[in-house]
């Protein structure tokens, strides 16, 4: 019974989430629909991964390793942050809002200006502990989620893919 109200409980604080994104003024995800190719090649990003290598046991680490040598093969700009310990994600998150991230703007895809986009690769806890502490700090920075969870509710919910490269690459070309 202990059990089944924990399961319970964190159902409900996944529900909370989602309906927090949908809601919230917090873009994720996706930036503009419908992009062709050759916008995507035109936009420019520095990505910051935030990636905790513990979730899904592990599979954080292996699906950022996958993740990083996409970046590196497509040359993509990209910075790596690990968590070594539990809520390390809210310190790069408060380094990042503080110096780097910024809400969208639909003028900056015409200027050649590179945008700052986190990319949260870990479970739905992981997730979670970002978007909160953005909404905390009233930021409207975008946020976009590879799952590398051992549930993965929310990726399941949402449609977002379950492998780390098609994800990626959900997450490039902006498609659903």
């Amino acid at each position: 019974m202990k059990q089944f109200k924990r399961r319970q409980n964190y159902e409900h604080r996944i529900l909370f989430l989602c309906l927090f994104l949908l809601l919230s003024n917090i873009s994720w995800y996706i930036i503009k629909k419908d992009l062709r190719d050759d916008e995507v090649k035109d936009l420019k990003f520095h990505y910051h991964l935030i990636v905790n290598p513990a979730s899904g046991g592990g599979k954080g680490k292996k699906h950022s390793d996958i993740i990083i040598e996409l970046l590196k093969t497509y040359q993509f700009h990209y910075t790596a942050y690990f968590t070594e310990f539990p809520e390390h994600e809210i310190a790069f998150i408060d380094e990042l809002n503080q110096s780097t991230l910024r809400a969208w703007r639909e003028e900056e895809r015409d200027e050649a200006v590179t945008f700052p986009l986190v990319i949260v690769v870990g479970g739905d806890g992981t997730l979670h502990q970002v978007v909160e502490r953005l909404n905390y700090l009233k930021s409207q920075a975008p946020v976009s989620y590879i799952p590398a969870g051992s549930g993965n509710d929310f990726a399941r919910g949402f449609g977002i893919s379950l492998v780390p490269v098609q994800a990626f690459w959900q997450i490039i070309k902006a498609q659903r």
